[in-house]
């Protein structure tokens, strides 16, 4: 699976097959991970910073559904930062599709359950809309400052993920726009959602 170069993904540099176990090199990122920063660090975001991660989330994940690529496994700790600048990583899960519109389907049942989108969980289905609805969670824990259905039982959420579409509850201090947006990603139909995020790109501008 070849990504172009983005600013917002995390850059693939080499691997080596000399060593007993394959190699990957990746770009260094000074600051860890996302999720480090929201539930481990105290330090206060301000709106504008978290529109700021939001965003430069919301580019790299565009760049890959512009080159057919379904990430599946969006979440804070999958995402880097470098120099404040946000970064998608691991693609571990990740699938190439023919063309953006094209849903893909896969046989395990493994996957980030408290993440995933309603199809994903039902039948296994996943495409650039079930990356959308992975988004709008990502955006939950940049504002929540926690994991989505922390605490709750895994079967109970996977079962109300499937059958009505449970999503967190959003903060009261949640900005307006990353509200709105969250709402977006978050409708039971796919087709509903927005086309990939450029529309959620336009909002935060």
């Amino acid at each position: 699976m070849n990504i172009p170069p983005h600013p917002n993904i995390v850059q693939l540099l080499g691997v080596s097959t000399d060593c007993p176990r394959p190699l990957v090199v990746l770009e260094y990122c000074n600051e860890g991970s996302l999720d480090k920063l929201l539930f481990d660090m105290d330090e206060k975001l301000s709106t504008q910073k978290q529109l700021t991660i939001a965003n430069a989330i919301a580019k790299g994940l565009n760049h890959l559904h512009e080159n057919n690529i379904v990430h599946r496994d969006l979440a804070a700790r999958n995402i880097l930062i470098h120099n404040g600048e946000a970064k998608i990583s691991d693609f571990g899960l990740s699938r190439a599709l023919k063309e953006e519109s094209q849903v893909g389907k896969t046989t395990s049942t493994i996957g980030p359950i408290r993440w995933m989108a309603p199809e994903s969980v039902s039948n296994q289905i996943y495409s650039t809309k079930s990356d959308v609805w992975m988004f709008g969670i990502i955006l939950y824990e940049i504002t929540a400052r926690q994991e989505p259905h922390i605490g709750e039982d895994i079967l109970n959420v996977a079962i109300k993920i499937r059958d009505s579409g449970l999503t967190p509850t959003i903060t009261n201090d949640c900005p307006l726009a990353l509200r709105e947006i969250m709402e977006m990603c978050w409708q039971m139909e796919p087709k509903i959602r927005p086309v990939s995020v450029r529309n959620c790109i336009t909002w935060m501008q």
